[in-house]
C-alpha cells in the first residue's frame, strides 16, 4: 500500500521478506551515498545479500556507511564483514567499548539511499526474521519512504556514526547533539530518540501537547 503526502510518499513493507527485497531494490538503486543501520545484523543468507549489494555499491562507486550495535549484531564476529569493509564499505561499531551497556545501544533499524529515499521500522536483519509473521518468521512492520524526511534521517544516522566510538568526548557529543535536536518541519514530521531513555524527541512532544488536547 503507498500513501502520499506533501512532498513525500510511504510504502508499508507488512512482512519481512518483502523488507528485505525493498532494501536489495534500493540498495542497487543508490547512485551518491548509502547509509545503513541496524541493531541486529546477524551472519546468514539475508545479510549475506544485503552484504553483497552493499559492496557492489560500493564497488561503482557510491560512499557505503554501515553501523552496527556492537551488542546486538556482536555475536556473529566480524570477521565475516572483512570482505565488505575491503569493498569500500565504512564500517564501525556502535558503543563497542560497551558504555552503560544496557541502556546506551542503538537500537534504529535504517537504510538511508541518496539522503531522498529511507527504509526503517522494526525489521533487524537475521534468517530468523523470514516469513510473513504468522506461519513463520517475526511480525513486524517497515517503511519506506521517500521525500524530504529521508535526507533528516541520513543527518541524524551522520551523528550516531560520528559518537560511535562513544569515548567520553563522543558521548558528550552525542548528548549535546540530542538535547539540540529539534522535530523535522513541514506536513510529516520525524520525531528521533536515543539511545538513552531521556533523549527521545517524541516524549518531549507529548509532553508539550495543548492543555485539553488527548
Amino acid at each position: 500500500m503507498q500513501v502520499a503526502a506533501p512532498a513525500h510518499r510511504f510504502r508499508w513493507l507488512h512482512e519481512a521478506t518483502t523488507a528485505y527485497a525493498a532494501m536489495e531494490q534500493l540498495i542497487a538503486a543508490s547512485r551518491a551515498t548509502l547509509d545503513v543501520e541496524f541493531y541486529i545484523f546477524a551472519k546468514g543468507e539475508v545479510a549475506q545479500r544485503l552484504v553483497d549489494a552493499m559492496a557492489l555499491a560500493a564497488a561503482r562507486g557510491v560512499r557505503v556507511r554501515l553501523l552496527l550495535d556492537a551488542f546486538g549484531s556482536g555475536e556473529s564476529g566480524t570477521a565475516w564483514l572483512q570482505p565488505l569493509v575491503l569493498s569500500g564499505v565504512e564500517l564501525r561499531w556502535f558503543n563497542p567499548r560497551r558504555l552503560l551497556r544496557y541502556t546506551c545501544r542503538d537500537h534504529r533499524k535504517l537504510l538511508v539511499a541518496d539522503g531522498t529515499q529511507a527504509i526503517l521500522g522494526g525489521f533487524n536483519v537475521a534468517d530468523e526474521y523470514v516469513g510473513d509473521g504468522i506461519t513463520a518468521g517475526w511480525r513486524d512492520l517497515g517503511l519506506w519512504v521517500e521525500g524530504p524526511v529521508a535526507g533528516a534521517l541520513q543527518a541524524s544516522f551522520a551523528a550516531l556514526f560520528d559518537a560511535a566510538a562513544l569515548g567520553r568526548r563522543d558521548w558528550l557529543r552525542l548528548l549535546r547533539t540530542l538535547r539540540r535536536r529539534e522535530p523535522s518541519g513541514g506536513a510529516v514530521q520525524l520525531l528521533l530518540s536515543g539511545p538513552g531513555r531521556s533523549q527521545s524527541q517524541l516524549r518531549r512532544a507529548r509532553r508539550m501537547r495543548p492543555v485539553g488536547t488527548k
